[in-house]
């Protein structure tokens, strides 16, 4: 009887301690993304930007002002924040950009092209001399592998918008 007992007071204390843990790390990541909507209100504000798009990612929030044509990125790493806005009249072009671990010979039989996988990025290239820059929507490292799908949907949605306002400026300026 008494190893019964101590039996259900250890399953009890795990999962006490499990949900704790696991209230805790939602309870961070939420903070987390409040902090991040906040920074990108007050850099909004200071810089006079008024976002008609913006997509949470893990780490970082990006926020598009269609009128003015800018996009701010925000990016998290451990507890400081970056940020960086883009003039889409930089831009020349917006291409999704996946980047694969190397395949040894027979690893599809094993693993399907997906498992290798390292990012899914939008790449945006500039019409001057700054280096594109990459924005990261998905990394093998930090996201489950569930979420692949998902965040390829919304970097090709983002490269869809992006572009029609590169296509659209270029017109103009023509």
């Amino acid at each position: 009887m008494s190893i019964i007992i101590v039996a259900l007071i250890i399953v009890f204390v795990v999962i006490g301690a499990s949900t704790i843990f696991v209230y805790k790390h939602i309870r961070n990541l939420r903070n987390k993304k409040e902090k991040l909507l906040s920074y990108v209100s007050k850099i909004g504000s200071e810089q006079r930007l008024f976002f008609a798009r913006q997509e949470e990612l893990l780490n970082s929030i990006i926020a598009l002002d269609r009128l003015q044509r800018k996009l701010l990125i925000i990016e998290e790493n451990n507890g400081r924040y970056y940020w960086k806005i883009i003039a889409l009249e930089e831009v020349e072009n917006c291409t999704l950009k996946k980047v694969y671990d190397s395949i040894d010979a027979g690893g599809l039989k094993a693993k399907r092209v997906e498992g290798y996988l390292r990012t899914i990025a939008l790449q945006l290239n500039f019409n001057n001399d700054k280096p594109s820059f990459d924005l990261i929507f998905y990394e093998n490292t930090v996201n489950n592998i569930y979420e692949m799908s998902e965040l390829e949907n919304k970097a090709r949605k983002w490269q869809a918008m992006l572009s029609k306002i590169i296509v659209k400026q270029a017109e103009l300026i023509a």
